[in-house]
């Protein structure tokens, strides 16, 4: 299982290695895991599922299970107002290496949160890591 910091690091390794040759990862992800085997497998498996996205919205969110919107593609930046099932989109907060993140109007619940669309690439592996960043938010308490 990956610590908290080994997640940290698989968008940024993810992104370095499919930026590589094919032939070249296995020796980039050698060093850049420093002998982390979960880390480099998690690497490694999500490059082996990466595809390539199919348009702006490659998946769209399901309807059932979570409220997360996982597995949507970020391909353009999105304008305020755009909607995503329940959500509407009010700005982009920031963009990293995994995707874009957005502030938006939960339209269902009445609040605001923020929504992550996935860069093209990632794969469904990536779940996991969403439900592990959704709890680690869920015990946090902020006014912010």
């Amino acid at each position: 299982m990956l610590s908290p910091q080994a997640a940290d690091l698989v968008p940024t390794l993810l992104a370095n290695a499919q930026a590589l040759a094919p032939e070249a990862r296995a020796a980039f992800l050698t060093q850049a895991c420093h002998g982390d085997t979960a880390l480099r497998v998690e690497v490694e498996s999500l490059l082996a599922h990466a595809a390539p996205p199919d348009g702006f919205l490659a998946e769209r969110a399901s309807a059932s299970g979570d409220m997360a919107l996982t597995g949507l593609l970020a391909a353009r930046e999105l304008p305020p107002g755009e909607r995503l099932g329940d959500y509407r989109v009010v700005s982009l907060l920031g963009v990293g290496g995994m995707g874009e993140v957005y502030l938006a109007d939960d339209t269902a619940l009445g609040r605001q949160v923020a929504v992550k669309l996935v860069s093209p690439g990632w794969g469904d592996a990536l779940l996991r890591h969403f439900r592990h960043e959704r709890r680690v938010l869920a015990g946090l308490n902020h006014p912010n």
